[in-house]
């Protein structure tokens, strides 16, 4: 019987594991997915050694007592050297207040960020309070009252955002689930309509709302831009460990620096790490647990190790929304929550063998067999219907990843990355057969065509990329830059303008420009430096403008050379140099017509 009590949330953990190991295979570099993939493994044994371990409420409570005093233990830590860390992003009144609780002399070795600290510390603080209501005698009680204030301090000094309302949420859920039905649905509303206000609704000169909204609407562009990135890697995603700062910037972004390190979102995490597999078993992980904690407290009386535990589940899932540290630290905080839904599991089997022994006919099933039938048939149906997308998708992934260990591979020859190029190239048609609508393909071999300077190619493909993904930088910056490189300037000007940073993108023209002409290829500097002009003309640097006009002229260019020439004599009529050289260029023509 306690086998069958935890066997659907026991298959998820497995093929989480699994998909971990799997997440290996497609990491251009396997050294940095090796790690993580240990330590989601780590995280796989000890969660069934605490769910099948763990056979009594004194054990429970045991586990519970050393988990949260970890918390403790870490609170103290983090607060006590809070005042030797660079925690920029922190307001100066909770800077001054963690300097005056910095007691303890600075440990050099130590450094912890706040997001990591906040992760770490909501998933106990719930166990901590659970513990100041269970624990005997009454003085105890009073030690882990001062142990979750100690936490709660802590977490407030880390100005973590996604904390804060992951402990909100947690405590607004805990309550509901005490509430009549009647009024639980409707405080459900309310949040949502508060929700949607803070999305969308201008909030006036109120400054921790506006923050609020900022961080928030700033999270959300991250995350449109990251599922981009995502879909072209649908099956297999990027690979496990430090993989996505290069992958988000290559081809979500078109940068060629890292930009963020980390996707800043759990389930975007499991994706991108440890593909389609990994997410569905995460999802369905999440689904089976709730389902589990839902059928524990409608049958029996669940203890309060329980509710710590699920609970402390709950805040570090809420926070997964907005941010991903399970895949920073995860010998930290990818065990940490396999700890908390083993604990869950234990304590709840435990409560659930009590009702089966006791209460005759109780049915021990508590994951409905017709969701998972019905989610099946919708799987296969979903197949079915798009199958020649889905086919165009899978042959896109593998193209993704060629591209991808041609360009980061370390130290890879230019041989081999021309042998991987040419392999992808050929993925990305071989969809497009498929497909030819197919807007992945469409966009991957538009800009792997400009990143290996064939120009005269990409643009159609480009233009339907980007009008079946509006939003995606990707796929606007890389039509523009084909436009620029095709010489239609006044086109790549319009198409860039509506980046969310045009400045950003005028200046990397301008970058552009000076390596094209490092290159021996000033036509191509020229179209850089026009495009940047129609973006933004400036007129206060005129030496810009003539080196523009020359390196037209120069490409026999003549009547942009003219036009330019022109405008410099707009803004200046006494530029002698600029009227010289129109003058040569009108003496020429003359002559040309003679």
């Amino acid at each position: 019987m306690n086998r069958r009590l935890s066997l659907p949330i026991d298959c998820f953990v497995v093929l989480f594991v699994i998909s971990s190991l799997l997440g290996v295979l497609p990491s251009y570099d396997r050294s940095l997915s090796i790690p993580l993939m240990t330590a989601v493994v780590a995280s796989g044994i000890i969660y069934f050694v605490l769910a099948y371990g763990v056979r009594s409420r004194t054990s429970a409570h045991t586990v519970g007592t050393i988990l949260a005093a970890l918390g403790i233990g870490f609170a103290l830590l983090f607060i006590s050297q809070y005042g030797y860390q660079n925690y920029p992003e922190t307001p100066g009144i909770l800077l001054r207040l963690g300097n005056m609780t910095t007691l303890l002399p600075h440990a050099p070795d130590y450094y912890m960020h706040p997001n990591a600290a906040a992760t770490f510390l909501e998933g106990l603080i719930p166990l901590g309070i659970g513990l100041i209501f269970s624990s005997r005698p009454r003085w105890f009680q009073a030690v882990w009252l001062v142990g979750s204030l100690v936490m709660l301090y802590a977490v407030l000094l880390t100005f973590s955002r996604g904390s804060f309302i992951a402990l909100g949420l947690t405590l607004l859920i805990y309550i509901l689930t005490k509430l009549p039905v009647r009024i639980r649905y409707g405080v459900i509303a309310l949040l949502l309509i508060g929700l949607a206000a803070l999305l969308f609704v201008p909030l006036g000169n109120v400054p921790i709302l506006n923050s609020g909204q900022s961080w928030l609407l700033s999270r959300f562009e991250l995350y449109r831009n990251s599922l981009y990135v995502a879909k072209d890697y649908l099956f297999t995603g990027i690979g496990l460990g430090d993989t996505f700062g290069l992958v988000y910037s290559r081809y979500g972004l078109l940068i060629a620096v890292p930009f963020l390190s980390y996707t800043h979102n759990l389930p975007l995490a499991v994706w991108m790490g440890q593909g389609l597999i990994g997410l569905l078993a995460f999802v369905a992980l999440v689904v089976t647990f709730y389902c589990f904690v839902w059928k524990v407290m409608h049958t029996t009386k669940s203890g309060r190790t329980f509710n710590g535990a699920w609970l402390g589940v709950t805040a570090v899932l809420i926070h997964g929304l907005f941010d991903a540290r399970q895949y920073v630290e995860p010998w930290l905080m990818m065990t940490l929550l396999f700890a908390l839904i083993g604990l869950t599991v234990a304590g709840g089997r435990m409560s659930l063998v009590w009702l089966f022994n006791n209460v005759a006919d109780s049915d021990s099933r508590y994951f409905p067999r017709f969701v998972f039938a019905g989610t099946l048939v919708a799987l296969i149906g979903f197949g079915i219907v798009f199958n020649k997308s889905l086919q165009a998708a899978w042959i896109t992934n593998l193209g993704a990843l060629e591209e991808t260990h041609g360009e980061l591979i370390p130290e890879i020859e230019p041989e081999d990355q021309q042998v991987f190029y040419t392999a992808a190239e050929q993925q990305y048609q071989a969809a497009l057969l498929l497909d030819s609508q197919f807007v992945a393909a469409n966009r991957r071999l538009g800009n792997l065509m400009v990143k290996t300077r064939r120009y005269e190619g990409p643009v159609p493909m480009l233009e339907i990329a980007l009008a079946g993904e509006p939003d995606n930088v990707a796929s606007r910056k890389g039509l523009g830059l084909a436009y620029v490189w095709t010489g239609e300037t006044e086109k790549a000007a319009a198409t860039l303008l509506k980046l969310n940073n045009p400045e950003a993108m005028r200046d990397e023209l301008y970058t552009w420009g000076n390596y094209q002409q490092e290159q021996g290829l000033p036509l191509f500097e020229a179209y850089a430096w026009e495009t940047a002009q129609f973006m933004y003309p400036d007129g206060s640097n005129l030496s810009v403008l003539m080196r523009l006009a020359d390196d037209f002229r120069i490409s026999g260019e003549v009547e942009r050379a003219s036009y330019w020439y022109q405008k410099i004599l707009e803004y200046d009529p006494d530029f002698e140099d600029a009227q010289t050289a129109l003058n040569a260029l009108s003496s020429a023509s003359e002559q040309a017509q003679s």
